[in-house]
């Protein structure tokens, strides 16, 4: 529980009632945007400090702090943090900046604010890393999307989606509807050829509701899909991406 001196250190001396807001994005303890320019926020489940009491972060630096959005009457930002493992502190030279671990959070505030109030925050290890979030108008509403990257050559998507209810942001589940495009690559009545697959991370087109995904044969390597793509038209039923109609695009060289 946050004592009163705690409250005045992460609101820059500002008394409780001076940052009191209705906005249910505004609930929570508000934090001094000055203070997090320096600071990394605290992270659930993401323990910083000795390796001795079972630790794996040496040390938090905050990379950025930089305003993203402004929407319906909420600034937005985002902290990207670097965490510096012990392992790589332990050699020379190295730590935040080389092969480091990320994290960052998201934080809303009103417009001339000094203070803002934590929306989320995640951590990752080192195949990790975070791309500037943005909000997106569909024709489903606005959705807020926070990418998350899992590297490599797949390209994963770890995003989290929320849509806009009017007053707030709601998960959307984001990852059902991609079973559907599994389901029509072994549908043997779709016109699709045998023996494809999906190796790649799928990230929506938010503007215009569609995905777009490239077809494997076993033989391809990752770099060279050979077997057509797969697209797919998506709506937002409540609180899940579903998928509308799918296509089979045949490689371009079977189509000329």
């Amino acid at each position: 529980m946050l004592s009163c001196a705690s409250l005045a250190f992460l609101t820059g001396g500002a008394s409780v009632a001076d940052n009191v807001d209705e906005h249910p994005l505004l609930a929570g303890p508000p934090y001094a945007l000055d203070h997090l320019r320096n600071h990394c926020v605290d992270i659930p489940e993401l323990t910083i400090g000795p390796e001795e009491g079972g630790a794996w972060v040496a040390a938090c630096s905050v990379t950025s702090l930089e305003q993203f959005a402004s929407f319906e009457g909420l600034d937005y930002y985002r902290a990207h943090y670097c965490l510096s493992p012990h392992w790589l502190m332990e050699e020379a030279d190295r730590g935040c900046g080389t092969y480091p671990a990320a994290a960052h959070a998201i934080f809303v505030g009103r417009p001339g604010s000094a203070s803002v109030s934590l929306f989320t925050s995640q951590y990752g290890d080192l195949t990790t890393y975070y791309d500037e979030p943005a909000i997106v108008s569909t024709r489903f509403g606005h959705v807020l999307h926070v990418s998350v990257v899992v590297s490599g050559t797949g390209y994963f998507n770890a995003s989290d989606y929320y849509r806009w209810t009017g007053t707030d942001w709601r998960r959307i589940e984001s990852e059902g509807w991609m079973e559907s495009l599994q389901s029509f690559l072994d549908d043997s009545s779709a016109d699709v050829p045998a023996g494809l697959g999906m190796r790649k991370g799928i990230w929506p087109d938010l503007s215009t509701l569609t995905a777009r995904t490239p077809l494997y044969f076993q033989d391809d390597c990752n770099a060279c899909a050979s077997g057509g793509f797969l697209e797919a038209t998506l709506a937002i039923d409540g609180d899940s991406f579903v998928v509308e109609s799918i296509r089979y695009l045949a490689p371009v060289d079977e189509q000329d």
